[in-house]
């Protein structure tokens, strides 16, 4: 065995220490797609479908209630089995598939007129340029390869408009610490301090 293919069964087992328990103790996942993936292929002709990293997203089922025959992915076999049971209990067995791959290592075989990886982020080790590399081969000639993620710029963006804000509001602070009393200006300030910075954090 190679130091890459070492190296990739090292991070496969890290990525499946930790989405496996995540979705363990996450709530079944309830929701409908990825707004942008539903923005972009609401008017696409349906045929065959490959979906990246499924997680706890219902982009399957939604495509599959469209005409799709959707192949999903994930590392986690729970959520895989989640999706699964989604779609029987919809009728939509016959259209949705799932495999799973840790996709560091082995790659779903085929060819697709839609490849999506919605959010394919990982808190854990993982090397996303080869992976997207491979999804783009797997796109037939007129297909679309659909890739959405988070960049620094958009978590940059969070923090500023926070900053901005948080700066406008500390002149209104000082007025209303006057007439309510500056021990409970500071301790609702606190919290409200809290709530505004999750987004940032997340």
């Amino acid at each position: 065995m190679s130091a890459q293919s070492d190296d990739n069964a090292t991070s496969g087992r890290e990525a499946e220490a930790f989405w496996e328990p995540h979705y363990v103790r996450a709530a079944p996942g309830t929701g409908g797609p990825n707004a942008v993936l539903a923005d972009l292929v609401a008017a696409s002709e349906p045929d065959q479908a490959l979906d990246l990293g499924c997680g706890g997203r219902g982009d399957a089922l939604w495509l599959a209630e469209r005409g799709w025959t959707v192949l999903t992915v994930d590392v986690s076999a729970t959520a895989l089995a989640r999706v699964a049971d989604r779609a029987a209990g919809a009728g939509l067995n016959d259209r949705v598939r799932t495999e799973r791959h840790d996709l560091t290592d082995t790659f779903p075989e085929g060819a697709f007129d839609l490849v999506s990886a919605q959010y394919l982020l990982s808190p854990v080790a993982f090397e996303r340029p080869p992976v997207f590399a491979l999804a783009a081969t797997a796109v037939r000639p007129g297909g679309m390869l659909l890739i959405v993620g988070m960049s620094d710029a958009t978590r940059g963006w969070v923090v500023t408009a926070y900053t901005l804000a948080f700066g406008g509001l500390l002149l209104l602070g000082g007025r209303v610490a006057d007439l309510m009393g500056r021990r409970r200006v500071f301790l609702v300030g606190l919290v409200g301090f809290a709530g505004a910075s999750a987004p940032g954090t997340l």
